[in-house]
């Protein structure tokens, strides 16, 4: 019996290290080896987006992208303080903006219909600045803006870079 016994605690033991290294250890794992690697590229930064216009099959930037969007993508660090993100809204296709933690869970998504003008500004803190229009549950995550190009025609993508490159990440000052 207590044979038994023993190998039912170690088994239930093994499970639950099973289950906490999947579901705890592996996505943060995974996002610091993607953080590691985008911001291996020159010209990438925290706190600073960068775009993925017109992904193919061995595109990276983003995982498994979709051909019929353009990307925005950025690293975001509050250790410093809160930020201000902003950018224009198109009109007259698809556009979502998702916030994402580093364990990979997404925490915030609004798409163009839920916005009320064709310009967006949102105040990321950690729940410390009162003017926060988004409390992140951690100091560090990534922001993913998806912008449909249903053509993929040279005109479509140079709307898409337009907005694209009008996102922008500031430091912003909390007035307490």
């Amino acid at each position: 019996m207590n044979k038994k016994l023993f190998i039912f605690s170690i088994l239930v033991l093994v499970t639950y290290a099973s289950y906490k290294a999947t579901f705890y250890l592996l996505p943060n794992f995974i996002y610091h080896r993607f953080y590691t690697k985008s911001l291996e590229v020159p010209d990438r930064e925290e706190n600073k987006f960068f775009m993925l216009l017109s992904p193919d099959e061995n595109a990276r930037a983003v995982v498994k992208p979709n051909p019929d969007f353009s990307y925005g993508v950025a690293f975001y660090n509050l250790e410093q303080g809160a930020l201000r993100i902003s950018g224009s809204i198109p009109d007259s296709t698809y556009w979502s903006i998702a916030f994402y933690s580093p364990n990979t869970i997404n925490y915030f998504v609004k798409n163009d219909q839920e916005f009320d003008s064709n310009t967006f500004e949102i105040i990321l803190d950690d729940e410390n600045c009162q003017q926060s229009t988004l409390p992140s549950p951690t100091k560090k995550g990534f922001i993913l803006v998806r912008y449909l190009c249903k053509n993929q025609s040279p005109s479509e993508i140079e709307i898409a870079s337009k907005h694209l490159n009008s996102l922008q990440i500031e430091a912003y000052s909390c007035i307490e």
